[in-house]
C-alpha cells in the first residue's frame, strides 16, 4: 500500500528564475544585486551598513589647448614707425626764426607777411607744442616725411585748447613730388578745425596719388586768438588688424537626475 502524504507536505514543484536582475543606482553610486520582484520602493531604502560612497566621475580639465590660426585668417602686421620725426616734441634745440625760448628738433616755422611776429609765440612747453596769441596770429609749424603711393597711412595727433577764439588749430597734409615740389593740381588734406576750450585726440586715415613721394605735415594755428597745444604727432602705415577670436570654454558634465524605482528586497552594496 501507498503511504499518504498531505498535501502540503508535497514537495516544491516551483522552479525559481535562472535570471537574476542587475542593477546600478545612479543616484546614491552603488550596486545593487537581487532577485527580481515587482514590489517598488523609493531610492531612500539603502541598507544602513553600506559603506560611503566613493564618486569615480571625472571632472572636466580647466586646461585649453593652444591653437593656431590659419595664415588666412590672420593678417601679418609690422611693428609701428612713426615717419614724423620728433612727434613727443622731447628733443629741443636753441631758438631760432620764429620759436620762443626754444625750438623742437626737425620742425620749421613758417608766418605769413601779412603777420606780426610779436602777436604770438611758438614754444616747447612741458614737452608739447605750445602756440599762444594775444592778437590775431597765423602760423605754421611744419616738416618733409617721406611716403609710398602704394600704402595706406594713419595720421593721428593730441591737440588741447584754451579760450581760442577764431578759425582754430588744424594740421593740413601736402602731397609732394620727390623733389619735394607741389603737385599739379596741388593735392592736400586736412583734418577739422579745434576751437574754444577743449582736449582731443585727431585720427585720419588716408591715401596719396600715384605721383605722390613726400608729405609735408603742417601744424596750422588759423588767424586765431588764445592757446593751442600739440603733441603725439604721427604717422604710421594703416594696418588692419584681425580680431582675435575668443576661446570657447569647455562645457561642464551635468549630472542625470530623475526618480528610479527599485525591488523592496534589494542588498545594496557600495562602489570601491
Amino acid at each position: 500500500l501507498g503511504t499518504r502524504v498531505a498535501a502540503n507536505q508535497l514537495p516544491s514543484t516551483e522552479t525559481a528564475s535562472p535570471q537574476t536582475s542587475q542593477l546600478v543606482e545612479t543616484t546614491s553610486e552603488a550596486t545593487e544585486v537581487a532577485n527580481h520582484t515587482t514590489e517598488p520602493v523609493t531610492t531612500s531604502e539603502v541598507s544602513s551598513e553600506a559603506s560611503p560612497v566613493t564618486s569615480t566621475e571625472s571632472q572636466p580639465s580647466s586646461t585649453t589647448a593652444e591653437t593656431l590660426a590659419s595664415p588666412q585668417a590672420v593678417q601679418a602686421t609690422k611693428e609701428e614707425k612713426n615717419l614724423v620725426a620728433n612727434g613727443e616734441f622731447i628733443s629741443a634745440t636753441a631758438p631760432s626764426g620764429n620759436w620762443k625760448e626754444s625750438a623742437a628738433t626737425d620742425w620749421e616755422t613758417w608766418i605769413p607777411n601779412d603777420i606780426k611776429k610779436e602777436n604770438g609765440a611758438v614754444s616747447i612747453d612741458d614737452g608739447k607744442l605750445h602756440i599762444s596769441s594775444t592778437n590775431t596770429y597765423r602760423v605754421a609749424v611744419h616738416q618733409t616725411v617721406d611716403v609710398d603711393p602704394s600704402k595706406r597711412y594713419l595720421f593721428s595727433y593730441d591737440v588741447e585748447t584754451k579760450d581760442l577764439k577764431g578759425s582754430g588749430v588744424r594740421v593740413r597734409l601736402r602731397s609732394l613730388t620727390a623733389e619735394g615740389k607741389d603737385l599739379s593740381p596741388q593735392e592736400f588734406t586736412f583734418t577739422n578745425f579745434v576751437a574754444g576750450t577743449q582736449q582731443r585726440k585727431v585720427e585720419k586715415e588716408l591715401t596719396v596719388s600715384p605721383e605722390t613721394r613726400k608729405l609735408k605735415v603742417e601744424l596750422f594755428f588759423e588767424n586765431g586768438i588764445g592757446q593751442a597745444w600739440l603733441d603725439n604727432i604721427s604717422l604710421v602705415e594703416y594696418a588692419e588688424k584681425t580680431p582675435e577670436t575668443p576661446e570657447s570654454s569647455p562645457e561642464l558634465v551635468q549630472p542625470e537626475t530623475g526618480k528610479i524605482t527599485l525591488a523592496s528586497n534589494k542588498v545594496y552594496l557600495p562602489v570601491r
